[in-house]
Parts: C-alpha cells; sequence; structure tokens
C-alpha cells in the first residue's frame, strides 16, 4: 500500500523482499492499479480508490517533455513513485513529493496511451458499486475526463474511427508491431498518435514500403560510396524475402491493432455516462456519439474473422476502385497465414489484431477480444463465437497458466524484424505469447457476462494450483505456460489483485453487471456520415448494417 500525505492512494507494482533493484516497480501504475481496485471496491473498500482517481486527476496537469518537446493537455502518467524529501532549510524534516513519469523515464519514452482510458473505467466503476455519484459530478473530474476526451477525439489525417497510436503504448509496452490501430486501445478509446508526441519522432515503415523503395532505388541517384551499399542492402533484402514471405506473409506490412479498440470504445461509452450534459459539453457529447456509432460498425464489420469470413477473403478480388467495393481495404488473399486455416473452429471466431490499407493482422490478441465482450464492441454473436473460440483452443489460450497474452508467438526472422531482436520477449515469453495470470479477472468478466462461469472456474482453479507456488509472478514463458517467466517479477501485485477479483466475481456474479455494457442498438442506427444526407452516395454502412447487428 501506498501513502501520500496519510491518505492510502495505491499499491505498487510488485512487493518482493528479496529483489534488491525493483527499478520501477516500486511505484504506482494507472493499469496495473485496476485489478486491485476492483478487488478494493467489491470488498467494501471504496476510499483507496477514490483517493487514487483524485491522486492521478492531479497529477494530469503536469508539465511534461522528453527533449523540449511536449505532448497534448490531458495525457494520464503511466505511474507515479511517493517518496520523501528533505525540507530546504529545515532541522531533518522532511515532506512527501510525488512523481509522475509520463513517458519521459520510460524504456524507448513511448507515452502511455491507455492510461487516461483506464482512469476513466474506473471512475465509471467506482460510481456503480459505491453508489457515489457525487464524485463523477464535481467539477475537477468533469474537466479531467473532458482533457482525455478532447485528446482522442482530436481530428487527424486518419480515415479510420479507430485510434492511430504507436507501438508500446499501452499493456503490450514494447516493440510488438502492434503500431496502428490495434484492437486493445480501440477498445478503451486511445488518443491519436499524433497527440502523443512522446511515440518515436521516426516515421514508422513496413517491410514492404521499405524494400519497394530500396528494391526500385535509381541507379542515378547514388553516389559510389552509396551504390555499393545498397547493392548490398538489395541482395541481401531479395534474399530474405524470397525465404520468409510465403512462410510469414502477414508480417510484410505494418500492424495496427484492436486491443487499442477496445479499451476506446468502453471509455467512450464510460464517459457518455458520467459527463453532465450543458451548454459546455453538449458538442462533446455529440462527438462521443458520433464515434461509438462509427467505431462499433467498423470494429464488427472489418474486424471480425471466422472461416466463413477467411473463405471470403480467401476469394478477394484486389485493386477494386469504387464506393461499393468488397475488399475496401485491398487485402491480397495471400495473406492468410498457413496456421490460421486449421486453427478457427468451425463453431467460434475473434476480432483480429489490426488493419490497415492491405493489411490484416491476424493473431489473437486476448485483452482487445476480452474487452470487446466486455464493453459490446462486438455483437452477441462475435461475443459467444470468442468464447466458443477459447474453449476449442483451450490448450493454445490457456493450457497450464491462463491467458496467453497473444496468439501465436512470433519467432525467427520475424521476431527479429518486428521485435528488433528484443531479447525480452523471445518467442513464448513476456508479451510475445507468454501467459499473463492478470487477465483472469477479465476472462471471468467476459464469461459471467455471457453466460459461461464455467468457463472461468475451470481457469480460476487451474491457476490457484500454483500462483501461491509459484510466489504469484508476473508472467510465465513457453508455449504452454509451464516456466515462471525466465525475467518475470514475483508477488506481482496485478496478479493477486487479479485472481481475487476473479473469485470475488465467481462469488458474487450480479456484482459483474455492474462492470459491463449492454448491447447499445441506437449506436448502430445512428449513421452520422454525410452521405446518407446526399443522396449522391449510398453509405457503406447501410448494406452490412442488417449483419452486424445480429
Amino acid at each position: 500500500m501506498v501513502n501520500y500525505c496519510g491518505n492510502p492512494v495505491g499499491t505498487i507494482a510488485a512487493n518482493n523482499p528479496a529483489d534488491k533493484y525493483p527499478v520501477n516497480y516500486d511505484q504506482v501504475f494507472i493499469r496495473d492499479f485496476i485489478p486491485s481496485a476492483l478487488a478494493f471496491l467489491l470488498n467494501g473498500e471504496g476510499e483507496i480508490v477514490k483517493n487514487f482517481l483524485l491522486h492521478t486527476l492531479q497529477l494530469q496537469s503536469w508539465e511534461k517533455t522528453v527533449d523540449c518537446y511536449s505532448p497534448g493537455k490531458g495525457l494520464m502518467p503511466a505511474s507515479f513513485k511517493v517518496r520523501s524529501v528533505p525540507l530546504d532549510g529545515s532541522n531533518g524534516e522532511f515532506e512527501e513529493v510525488s512523481d509522475p513519469d509520463f513517458g519521459e523515464s520510460a524504456i524507448g519514452r513511448v507515452a502511455p496511451v491507455d492510461s487516461g482510458l483506464w482512469w476513466i473505467i474506473l471512475l465509471r466503476a467506482y460510481g456503480k458499486i459505491t453508489g457515489d455519484h457525487g464524485l463523477q459530478e464535481r467539477v475537477d473530474i468533469q474537466t479531467g475526463i473532458k482533457l482525455i476526451l478532447n485528446l482522442c477525439l482530436a481530428a487527424g489525417f486518419d480515415m479510420f474511427p479507430s485510434l492511430l497510436v504507436t507501438d508500446g503504448s499501452c499493456m503490450i509496452d514494447r516493440r510488438m508491431g502492434i503500431h496502428g490501430h490495434p484492437l486493445e486501445i480501440q477498445q478503451l478509446s486511445l488518443p491519436p498518435h499524433s497527440a502523443f508526441p512522446f511515440a518515436s519522432p521516426l516515421p514508422s515503415f513496413s517491410v514492404a514500403y521499405f524494400s519497394s523503395d530500396l528494391l526500385s532505388f535509381e541507379e542515378d541517384r547514388r553516389t559510389p560510396p552509396t551504390k555499393a551499399l545498397v547493392a548490398q542492402l538489395r541482395a541481401d533484402l531479395i534474399e530474405f524475402i524470397n525465404e520468409y514471405k510465403d512462410v510469414f506473409p502477414e508480417r510484410f506490412e505494418d500492424m495496427p491493432g484492436i486491443d487499442f479498440s477496445a479499451l476506446f470504445y468502453a471509455a467512450l461509452r464510460s464517459s457518455r455516462e458520467m459527463l453532465t450534459v450543458d451548454d459546455g459539453s453538449r458538442n462533446l457529447v455529440q462527438a462521443i456519439n458520433n464515434r461509438l456509432s462509427a467505431l462499433s460498425f467498423h470494429i464488427r464489420e472489418y474486424y471480425w474473422v471466422d472461416m466463413k469470413k477467411i473463405n471470403e477473403i480467401y476469394r478477394y478480388k484486389t485493386e477494386e476502385y469504387s464506393t461499393d467495393a468488397t475488399n475496401k481495404f485491398n487485402i491480397y488473399p495471400d495473406q492468410i497465414p498457413a496456421w490460421l486455416v486449421d486453427w478457427v473452429p468451425e463453431r467460434g471466431g475473434y476480432l483480429i489484431g489490426n488493419l490497415q490499407p492491405a493489411h490484416m493482422d491476424f493473431r489473437f490478441f486476448t485483452l482487445g477480444n476480452l474487452w470487446s465482450i466486455v464493453s459490446s464492441l462486438a455483437t452477441p454473436r462475435q461475443n459467444r463465437g470468442i468464447l466458443n473460440l477459447i474453449e476449442a483452443k483451450w490448450d493454445d489460450l490457456v493450457a497450464n497458466m491462463p491467458l496467453k497474452i497473444c496468439y501465436p508467438a512470433l519467432e525467427y526472422k520475424e521476431w527479429s524484424i518486428i521485435t528488433g531482436s528484443d531479447p525480452k520477449n523471445t518467442s513464448w515469453s513476456y508479451h510475445n505469447g507468454g501467459s499473463w495470470p492478470t487477465l483472469l479477472w477479465q476472462f471471468t468478466l467476459a464469461c459471467i457476462k455471457m453466460g459461461r462461469p464455467e468457463l472461468a472456474e475451470k481457469a480460476v482453479s487451474l491457476a490457484s494450483k500454483r500462483l501461491s507456488v509459484d510466489q504469484w509472478p508476473e508472467y510465465y514463458d513457453t508455449q504452454n505456460g509451464r516456466f515462471i517467466g525466465k525475467q518475470s517479477r514475483l508477488y506481482q501485485t496485478w496478479t493477486v489483485a487479479g485472481f481475487l477479483t476473479s473469485k470475488m466475481l465467481l462469488e458474487n456474479p450480479e456484482l459483474a453487471s455492474l462492470l459491463v455494457w449492454e448491447e447499445d442498438p441506437e449506436l448502430l442506427e445512428n449513421c452520422v456520415c454525410a452521405l446518407a444526407k446526399s443522396g449522391r452516395i449510398q453509405c457503406s454502412r447501410h448494406a452490412a448494417r442488417s449483419q452486424i447487428l445480429v
């Protein structure tokens, strides 16, 4: 427990007495505190959660810079640390200070895009469970919500309603090829890439784009030294592409993602419930409704895959130029990975990790799919399909320890290129296919909502056999989750809290209804695009609406 000025304001990330070098695991992380906060709330201890919400709100307005460059106003910190410092001119007297980290100290210097979304979601949960809605109505809280939303809803160059973010800006906080429109963030509701200048100042590029430029490099534009270098690079690249393009066709493009979409959506729905509607917020509320409508259609229609959809992609025509094209994003059928065809069950499906022009990231990201169920970003039929897939692929996604953060893992040259040869993210370790027990509470919430508590009970029973004996590790390694992670911290707080929250939800399933969102047909019926009014061109949503409402 962390106290500030005599009041509890959070829990540290890990508390292993034997760890002499905690790095930043002795800090309070917004993301990590969520399962702890829910455990406190479900146990009737709401005061620490209220203190946490108010304390982090105060940190929101702090100045944050990296190399004299500042992000948009409203960014929430990734974490904060309370420490004692001597008072100037005093004799042995100390005062407590709270130091926030907005990404300026993080590995890779990436801004915590999901922190603000988790803060909004927790604020809603606090009001639902405690009944204290007065906190949401405070002027400073309302201002904090608006600042986060102004970041999220800022206009940019993107044509998609999903949020554009950099790699490493959420729970998967290292380079894993999720930059773009990852599912996890869309579910939480993230700010666009342009609003977070802590993201890498270097332009992102894909293997496909880079190889295209290099292979077509004009002879007369090269100096003699550059000519030899380019020739060697070109030869190496041709060899690599020929060797791996058939093995990993889906990796030869950038990868936007679904995990972000899930959080974005949940935070927007939370804000919609909590914002006080007046002259100052009316336009913002309308913008929220518009984005919810567009985002729910976009994810349901374009991110969902099952055997029927995969077969449809397999038969896609390409290079379609028209407003009513079937293959709107010019996806090439050869991108369908070999593992996917035999992996997806007949009864079931999931939301893919990412979508952008000419590319689909077919990896299964657990957090994004679970939050798509919890927030009703997916349709009821899709929700059932996701749980059916997890049940059918239990040995892949759960095995010896729930749950895989993503599936499958990146391997070999694919791992080297996408992660930058990250030694912490080797195959089936950490964020590259590692097993994370903290995902258990989100799985439990989704199962209870869909009337499948037996699946959650099975997973909790499995975890209970090892977590305490293994000293509550942060994550597990290997394809079956048999080993404690090679760099896993022990006595990880959100591992303990996630397990306890799952147990409490299963014992009191009626409380789960306070933490989920039900289907809202009004969101999909509310088409706001100008095409519907002009009469010149038919909106592409209109034809698909009957399918996605099922």
